[in-house]
């Protein structure tokens, strides 16, 4: 029984000596992917890109609106003085331009959201390469996005958002920046 206790005890102490040798510490860190590209300078552009597209968008919508509205309100002006053919045919024309109005709104807002994700697209493959960079100089076991629904739980005392963001600036995005010029002094 001695004898058992005292090799039970050993393996233990032989255990304990080669785990620590073994197992090494997990290390995850924790980045807010959007962050990254609102506070970046290449998300920043990409965003004031983003902007000017949703205001002209805006605009024109503005415009039909307006420009509907004027018709419709014509239209009840007039109506009691028209003919009831007349005045089909002319809410007919209102309805198709109303149609019409509707479609453009939500072709507008279709074409914003794949300008969105065409600028998200551009930059994170960018952003991956820089965490990915982070992680292998950090030691990091996973860098985890706390954008994504997936992390429940982060703690925040190895959230690199800062470092991404800052090491990110240095990047030099396609499409984005000065035009390199050639020795001749053409633009490229």
């Amino acid at each position: 029984m001695k004898r058992f206790h005292l090799s039970a005890v050993g393996l233990v102490i032989a255990l304990s000596l080669l785990i620590p040798a073994t197992v090494r510490a997990e290390k995850i860190g924790f980045v807010d992917v959007r962050e990254v590209i609102a506070r970046s300078e290449a998300g920043k552009k990409a965003q004031a890109e983003f902007k000017k597209a949703v205001q002209k968008k805006s605009e024109l919508v503005k415009q039909k609106e307006a420009d509907l509205k004027k018709e419709k309100s014509e239209y009840d002006r007039v109506r009691p003085t028209l003919s009831e053919t007349a005045a089909r045919e002319r809410e007919m024309e209102l309805q198709k331009k109303y149609r019409d109005y509707q479609r453009l709104v939500n072709d507008a807002g279709e074409e914003m959201k794949r300008k969105d994700q065409e600028l998200s697209r551009r930059l994170l493959p960018e952003i991956y390469k820089v965490i990915t960079a982070i992680g292998a100089r950090g030691g990091y076991t996973a860098i985890l996005d706390i954008s994504n629904p997936v992390a429940v739980y982060f703690s925040g005392e190895n959230n690199l958002t800062d470092q991404v963001i800052s090491e990110f600036n240095k990047v030099p995005i396609k499409g984005q920046g000065k035009k390199k010029t050639s020795k001749k002094g053409k633009t490229k």
